[in-house]
């Protein structure tokens, strides 16, 4: 299915951008419509039923945090190491606008 991309996400390992065309699996492009991560080409070519049949989309508080950082990815976010749920619900949701490195374990020595 051909679609245009809304929101920057990986596809078969290339960084798709908004504005790209890209020709996808079907699931794949419903799935990312629903999510508005993308639109059709054609403004008819998704059939409401398609909605209709589907499952509600969990909140993302729902999901599990390995789920989270795996939308994020879709996404093409960069999900920093040691990130809380909270804050990387606020990154994929596009809210967060300063992130706090994680703590390291590393102890500065004055050599």
């Amino acid at each position: 299915m051909k679609i245009i991309i809304k929101m920057q996400t990986r596809w078969n390992g290339e960084v798709l951008r908004p504005g790209d065309e890209a020709d996808i699996e079907s699931a794949t492009a419903h799935r990312w419509i629903d999510r508005g991560i993308a639109e059709p080409v054609e403004a008819d070519a998704v059939s409401p039923s398609i909605s209709d049949t589907s499952e509600p989309e969990e909140s993302l508080e729902d999901l599990k945090y390995n789920k989270l950082r795996k939308v994020a990815g879709e996404r093409g976010i960069t999900v920093p190491r040691g990130i809380k749920k909270p804050e990387l619900i606020a990154l994929i949701r596009g809210e967060a606008t300063e992130l706090k490195p994680a703590p390291t374990d590393e102890k500065k020595t004055d050599d």
